[in-house]
């Protein structure tokens, strides 16, 4: 969408093969850079933040293409939910990509204003997207324990309490994802992996947090996160009571889909269940996305007369996205054929979540050794424990 694209941030950019000294001293004459752009060649490669830089204790000597990173490109064919749909992950900017070549970098800042002045922000307040309970997570824990609590509870921010379960501060996936797999220098001594478990959040928390009431409009909040340059504010009342996140106010504004699902089979009389069946299967789906993207799903009933008042159905379940599921489930009863689709669907999800599991578990222990043999800790011929 060329209207949104229309009004950029300088794409100021670094070579790949410049030193981190380089970067830091652009970011220092620069007040309000973000983001540089990484570029080989003239060709886009990625970004470097000013929270790798703030946070990672990278070495000043380390050459730029080791902590480069790359976030999704905006190009000028994206419709406006595709832009917003991009910045819901948390990035404060992202660059502007054509023929290869970095444009330009959008702010967040900039996107809100957008949907503020074209009224695309749902009329509606704080609290009804208000995040709620606080998650929360020790000032002394690593960023890679507040990231697995984030995917565990599927949220995108923390609640930060120190010793005496005070609150001290938010922390964000946008805070943490620069930070992930960066590497330092150690002359002489070579490389030296600075993993997601050595960076503590104390680190990395800002001194400010900015509160909002709950009952302001959704509106107001997106204004004042643009005033604040902030990207979450706290909802108060006599304590924290949520958060209220950037990804939160841009969610509000993507249009609400759900997976399509089709009933089909049911005969007058059964019809009367048809909006149970449709919550049953809804819920089913739900729990499948926790594994993968649903496309979309379809319950075919079948009912069979065997004599006397009695009925016999048969049911026939398909589900669709990454992988195909179907379960058939026979009974003189509706809904206990349609439980045991239910119970046997669990199950399947279940299988497929200890199977991903076990391959992550595995490629772990191939990248440990990968990364052992090449530190020379390990070597051929040499048993590996």
């Amino acid at each position: 969408m060329e209207e949104i694209l229309s009004k950029l941030k300088p794409a100021l950019s670094i070579s790949f093969d410049d030193h981190i000294d380089k970067a830091l001293k652009i970011m220092k004459r620069k007040s309000g850079i973000y983001s540089l752009i990484v570029e080989k060649a003239g060709l886009y490669q990625g970004v470097i933040t000013d929270r790798t830089l703030k946070y990672s204790r990278v070495d000043p000597t380390t050459k730029v293409s080791t902590v480069v990173w790359r976030p999704p490109a905006l190009n000028k064919k994206m419709t406006l939910s595709k832009i917003v749909e991009c910045f819901t992950h948390g990035y404060r900017e992202l660059p502007v990509v054509e023929n290869k070549k970095a444009i330009g970098i959008l702010s967040y800042e900039f996107v809100l204003k957008f949907l503020i002045d074209n009224k695309k922000i749902p009329r509606i307040k704080v609290a009804d997207i208000l995040s709620t309970p606080l998650v929360p997570i020790g000032e002394k824990e690593s960023i890679a324990k507040a990231l697995a609590t984030m995917r565990k509870s599927k949220i995108h921010h923390l609640a930060v309490v120190d010793d005496n379960n005070k609150f001290v501060g938010v922390v964000s996936i946008a805070d943490i994802l620069p930070l992930l797999s960066k590497t330092k220098i150690h002359p002489p001594h070579g490389k030296e992996i600075l993993s997601a478990a050595s960076i503590g959040l104390r680190s990395i928390l800002s001194d400010v947090v900015h509160s909002i009431d709950q009952n302001a409009l959704l509106t107001e909040a997106a204004d004042k996160l643009i005033k604040e340059k902030g990207m979450i504010l706290v909802a108060f009342n006599d304590g924290p009571l949520g958060f209220i996140h950037v990804v939160d106010i841009l969610r509000s504004v993507l249009p609400k889909t759900e997976p399509e699902i089709k009933i089909v089979g049911l005969d007058k009389e059964d019809r009367f269940y048809i909006n149970d069946i449709k919550v049953e299967c809804l819920g089913l789906i739900r729990k499948v996305e926790r594994m993968m993207p649903v496309k979309w799903a379809k319950l075919t009933v079948k009912k069979y007369k065997k004599g006397g008042e009695r009925h016999k159905y048969s049911l026939k379940f398909i589900l669709t996205g990454k992988k195909t599921i179907a379960v058939d489930a026979f009974d003189w009863d509706l809904f206990t054929a349609l439980h045991y689709i239910i119970k046997e669907v669990d199950k399947i999800v279940i299988n497929e979540k200890e199977k991903d599991k076990g391959k992550k578990a595995r490629r772990g222990s191939k990248r440990k050794y990968a990364a052992q043999l090449r530190g020379g800790e390990i070597y051929i011929g040499k048993p590996i424990p």
